[in-house]
């Protein structure tokens, strides 16, 4: 009757007098011995309010943390960005020179700062070979030694590659890609005057070399560079014409790469004052992003 006409307003010692007898055999017999106490389970809540509130404080310290890292390279983007429009409206011409094994990707690199920046391009491997498709004397003197994975005389180099220098184009900068590669190289272009303010040396293991190397194509017509595994061409008809270089066979790049070991350390004497080493055997993008931030340092 109590809990009909006072329904849950009825107050526990309203309740117990109206059941005294069976509430006081509840009392006694309700709770077994394993039950676990009032106290506990308020810790135990308590405990778990705080867990709650822990995770949900960890969350927001992480959401924070991504945030402030996100922020970082934003701003590291702007502030390399602005370093290079800097770069770029200087007005002082950039001479930079990138170096290493064959297909440790030093064109690649080359021709992205060369359109990123506005520097010509200048391959020294491009300059021979367009001189001895030319058949000039030096370009067939030049050809032979390419076939055989040598080095081309230092004669023949520094005055092809001098001359390319020595260009109207290139008074506004130049990148000058794979050259020098020897002793007498380097003193040939030291003679010339020519003089980089930078020189990037690639750093790629010989097995990775030779897998790409052996692999590379190029298409006769764009003059665009292929790898049969890792960037095929776009479709059958660019691949029906697709061409090996003559000193891309796995003999002529292991002879290539021993002329490389032998000499890599002249190069890195001659130019250590102004000599960068980079991770080459990366992807593309994060190699590019080092040599961003050591052309801003440059003209720091």
């Amino acid at each position: 009757d109590v809990c009909e006409k006072e329904g849950n307003m009825a107050s526990p010692a309203r309740i117990a007098s109206a059941y005294t007898d069976v509430h006081v055999k509840r009392v006694h017999t309700a709770a077994p011995s394993h039950a676990p106490h009032k106290g506990l389970a308020s810790r135990v809540h308590v405990a778990g309010k705080r867990v709650q509130l822990q995770a949900s404080q960890n969350g927001r310290t992480r959401r924070m943390s991504k945030r402030t890292a996100f922020a970082k390279k934003v701003f590291a983007a702007q502030a390399t960005e602005q370093g290079l429009r800097g770069l770029i409206n200087s007005g002082e011409p950039l001479r930079l020179i990138v170096v290493g094994a064959p297909g440790s990707g030093k064109g690649t690199q080359c021709k992205i700062i060369s359109d990123n920046l506005g520097l010509v391009h200048i391959s020294a491997g491009d300059v021979l070979r367009e001189a001895a498709a030319a058949g000039t004397p030096m370009g067939l003197r030049a050809k032979e030694c390419m076939d055989r994975g040598e080095l081309v005389p230092t004669d023949v180099a520094v005055t092809l590659v001098k001359e390319r220098l020595e260009q109207d184009d290139c008074k506004a900068g130049w990148i000058l890609d794979g050259y020098p590669r020897s002793q007498s190289q380097y003193e040939g272009l030291s003679a010339a005057g020519i003089e980089p303010e930078m020189v990037v040396l690639l750093d790629v293991p010989d097995d990775v070399i030779v897998d790409r190397v052996i692999g590379r194509r190029q298409d006769p017509i764009s003059g665009k560079i292929y790898h049969l595994t890792y960037s095929p061409p776009e479709n059958e008809e660019i691949a029906g014409r697709l061409v090996q270089r003559s000193d891309d066979t796995e003999e002529a790049v292991r002879t290539r790469l021993r002329v490389h070991h032998e000499n890599v350390g002249i190069v890195r004497a001659a130019y250590k004052d102004v000599l960068k080493e980079v991770d080459g055997n990366r992807d593309t993008l994060q190699i590019y992003k080092d040599l961003e931030l050591l052309l801003v340092a440059l003209r720091a």
